[in-house]
C-alpha cells in the first residue's frame, strides 16, 4: 500500500482514472452491444455527491461509481462513501431501479470480503427483510 499523503492520493487518482479508461474504452469500441451496455458518455469529477465517475448509457440510465483503491470497514472515508451513495440514492436526479450506484475498489480486507458476500446474498433474497437462519 503506498505511503499516507501525496503518493496516496496520486495512487488513488490513478486507480480512478484506470476504471474510468475502461468505460472510455467501451464507449470507442467498435463491438455491437445491447442499448444497456452501450456507453454513451464518462465524466469524471462529477458535480453529483457519488461523484467519481458517471456513465450514461445509450438507453438513458447512468451507474454512478465510486472508485477507492484502499479502504477500511470504520475508517472516516468508509462512512463519507456510504453517506454519498445514500445521498445519490434520493436526490431528485437518481431514478430508482433504473440507475445504478457502482463501488470499485482496488484491494481489499476481509471485511469486503464480507461486504461483497452480504451483497450476493442480498441480490438473490426474495425480500427485502428476510428472516435470519439458526
Amino acid at each position: 500500500m503506498p505511503e499516507r499523503g501525496g503518493p496516496t492520493t496520486q495512487a488513488g487518482i490513478f486507480f480512478q482514472n484506470s476504471v474510468a479508461a475502461l468505460y472510455l474504452g467501451r464507449m470507442l469500441d467498435a463491438q455491437i452491444r445491447p442499448v444497456w451496455e452501450r456507453v454513451k458518455s464518462v465524466r469524471v469529477e462529477a458535480p453529483t455527491e457519488v461523484d467519481d465517475i458517471v456513465v450514461e448509457f445509450a438507453d438513458g440510465h447512468r451507474m454512478y461509481v465510486q472508485a477507492k483503491i484502499d479502504i477500511r470497514v470504520g475508517d472516516d472515508a468508509w462512512d463519507t462513501l456510504w453517506q454519498h451513495f445514500t445521498a445519490q440514492h434520493v436526490g431528485c436526479d437518481f431514478r430508482a431501479g433504473i440507475d445504478r450506484l457502482h463501488f470499485r475498489i482496488g484491494t481489499s480486507d476481509s471485511h469486503l470480503d464480507d461486504l461483497l458476500e452480504a451483497c450476493e446474498r442480498a441480490s438473490t433474497s426474495a425480500l427485502y427483510c428476510e428472516p435470519m437462519c439458526s
